[in-house]
């Protein structure tokens, strides 16, 4: 994923990057053009990128920081025609928005997946093919069930998608150090540390952490007719 902001800068790193075998390269919006300029410049560095490595394909990310840069529904189906673009990392968190993007990318190799919970099932009913957010580093099983079932089992597709969206909630809780921690609950023999700078878990975040770990569970038991929810 691209994280410089000068177009020579970033192929360069694109380049290196490619080097390494990967089968795409993932173009972050909010780095091919300040937040005061125009799409047009977005769609020049575009270009300036795909004509300098000719051999990469990508995705996008529509990543909220420093600043959230959305695409147009033109964009991307120039993005989508080039035939070089897979993926896009949707953050417009609007219905409205999925679905016409939706629309523009029919038919073609450029593929939506949703980042925000809250309309998740929603937006599988107008068309993405998945979920790429923060909260699958919590309970990637929920998402997983509910990738593979929203149509096939709605009561059940309903019900979870509440118990997500008020969960995703606890992602602006010290993430990615309660990520870190839920993991531990899991099995996993890790660490705390984390490259950003955040606080230590307290208390009361270990406790929340652990109780959404006790309600995943409630959950999975729940998707697997093992336990009845009231």
């Amino acid at each position: 994923m691209s994280i410089a902001d000068s177009a020579d800068a970033q192929i360069e790193e694109n380049k290196r990057i490619s080097d390494t075998g990967i089968d795409a390269f993932v173009m972050v919006s909010n780095r091919l053009a300040a937040e005061s300029d125009n799409e047009d410049v977005v769609k020049r560095k575009i270009e300036m990128i795909l004509e300098s490595v000719p051999d990469v394909n990508f995705g996008l990310y529509e990543c909220p920081f420093p600043y959230k840069r959305l695409v147009s529904s033109q964009l991307l189906s120039w993005l989508a025609d080039t035939n070089r673009f897979y993926f896009l990392k949707d953050t417009c968190c609007d219905l409205q928005m999925i679905k016409e993007r939706v629309a523009a990318v029919k038919g073609k190799s450029l593929k939506i997946y949703n980042a925000n919970t809250a309309t998740l099932l929603d937006s599988y009913n107008v068309g993405i093919n998945g979920f790429s957010g923060v909260m699958a580093n919590f309970h990637p099983q929920l998402y997983t069930w509910l990738h593979h079932n929203w149509n096939k089992e709605m009561g059940k597709s309903r019900m979870l998608q509440s118990f997500l969206t008020i969960s995703s909630l606890y992602e602006l809780e010290n993430y990615p150090t309660n990520a870190k921690l839920y993991l531990h609950l899991e099995g996993l023999d890790n660490e705390l540390k984390t490259r950003t700078p955040h606080h230590e878990m307290n208390e009361l975040g270990k406790r929340i952490t652990k109780e959404l770990n006790l309600m995943t569970k409630v959950f999975e038991d729940y998707l697997l007719d093992k336990k009845v929810l009231h």
